[in-house]
Order: C-alpha cells, then structure tokens, then sequence
C-alpha cells in the first residue's frame, strides 16, 4: 500500500484528485468506481473544484456506485445513489446512461456490465470504524462478488440516523463484494478521523482477517491510502510510511 499523510482532509484529498486528474487527461473514457459516505465527499468536491477551475472533462467517464440500501431508489433522500448525484455526477458532466448502481437481483447484470466496459480504472472507498468496505461487514467472505447482505449492528446505527424523519431504516444492502472490488485495477481510500484511527491500522498494518474487511486491500497490487493525521494516530510504523512516500514524491 502507498500510504499518504497530510494535516487534513482537504490537503488528503487535494493530492488524491490529482491522481484522477493524471487518469483522466491520459484516458477520457475512464471507469471509475464511486462510494458514498463523509469522506469521500471532500475528496468529491474536490474533483468538482477542479472540473470548474481547470476544465477537466468527466463526459466521456463511466462509473459504478459501490452499494446500495435495498428498496431505495436513486430519488431517495437517503439513497447514496442520491447523494452521489447531488454532490459529484449532477455537478460535472457525467451522462447519466454511463452511471451504474448495483440493485437486488440484478447482482451478475452489475458484474457483467462492469466487464463489458473493460473494468473498472479507479475504485474510490471510504472505511468503517469497524473496518467495513461498501457493506462488507466484519466477517464477511472476502472472495464474494456483488450480493446483498444484511446490515451489520453500525451500519444500521448509520442507516437510523440517515432515515431519521423519512421511514424505516432498511436492514438489507447490496454492495460490491471484496473479490469484485479487488479486480479494479487502482483502489484509492480515503480515511478522516480520529474514529477511523483503529481501522486504518488493522487495514494497513494488522494481519488480512474477514474481522477487518479492509484488511484484505494488503493483495491489491495498487492501493493509495490518504489519511488525514488523526486517522493515522494509531499507525505503529508511520516513520516508515513517512519516509517511503517522501522517496516517492521526490521521485526517488
């Protein structure tokens, strides 16, 4: 993994778009692979900021939303389909036929889509406090594809909140699996917090367990990590990430 440590958030995701930037001035027509969540969000307005600044282009771009709650649609105010659109697709120029969301019993339509377009380029992902990718919760089969699974006990806690006022909080998701996930061909993480600190450390530092989900990136052939410093509060080897990102950044 190619861990990355700045200040804050905003200074995280400020490099992590410069990779998308770099992709997409080498391939218009990339794929890439979208998840929900507070984190990414920074990181997505970010991407927007550079898309009205700079002009980069999005319109030839394709993506596929990591999950999903069962039985919400994309209009729903708590749908993370929803909140993708209002804070990334609706703002630059994606086209909306090119965007995907995974949906219950339409699991292998969604896998052989992503195939068709030849993969995905990019897979963004936040994690969990208690190390969960998507809704790969604590032990979950990390060879699985895109499937639905019920919530796990935070995920719900989170669901309550976003359904708070609006219905029923669902107990059921669909979501890409870890193997569907491990097949991108970049994963970029994005952890901010202080109360990601625990899961960031098993993820990079700790053994590859189900338990931590997460954990299972350590196979990826390429995955960028960009923490912001409270995440990475509990690294045991943070001199050591440290010193291998500046011979990087230095071009050593």
């Amino acid at each position: 993994m190619e861990v990355v440590i700045r200040k804050t958030p905003e200074a995280a995701s400020a490099m992590a778009a410069r990779v998308v930037v770099k992709l997409l001035r080498q391939n218009a027509r990339a794929v890439l692979g979208l998840t929900g969540g507070r984190s990414p969000m920074i990181f997505y307005r970010e991407l927007v900021r550079i898309h009205r600044e700079e002009g980069v282009s999005f319109r030839d771009v394709t993506t596929f939303n990591v999950d999903e709650y069962v039985g919400v649609d994309r209009t729903h105010p708590a749908a993370f389909a929803r909140e993708l659109d209002t804070e990334l697709i609706d703002i630059v120029n994606i086209k909306k036929m090119n965007t995907f969301i995974p949906k219950a019993g339409e699991e292998q339509k969604f896998e052989d889509t992503i195939r068709k377009v030849g993969g995905i380029d990019i897979q963004f992902l936040g994690v969990g406090a208690d190390g969960h990718v998507g809704f790969n919760s604590p032990d979950t089969m990390l060879g699985a594809r895109t499937h639905v699974t019920p919530l796990s006990r935070e995920s719900f806690a989170e669901a309550e909140k976003k359904f708070k006022n609006i219905g029923s909080a669902p107990r059921t998701a669909i979501t890409m699996g870890m193997a569907t996930i491990q097949d991108a061909r970049c994963i970029i993480m994005l952890a901010f917090g202080a109360n990601k600190a625990r899961a960031v450390a098993e993820m990079i530092e700790g053994p590859v367990s189900s338990m931590w989900p997460a954990s299972a990136l350590q196979l990826h052939r390429s995955v960028m990590v960009f923490l912001d410093e409270p995440a990475a509060s509990q690294l045991k080897h943070r001199e050591h990430h440290e010193f291998l990102q500046a011979a990087r950044e230095a071009g050593g």
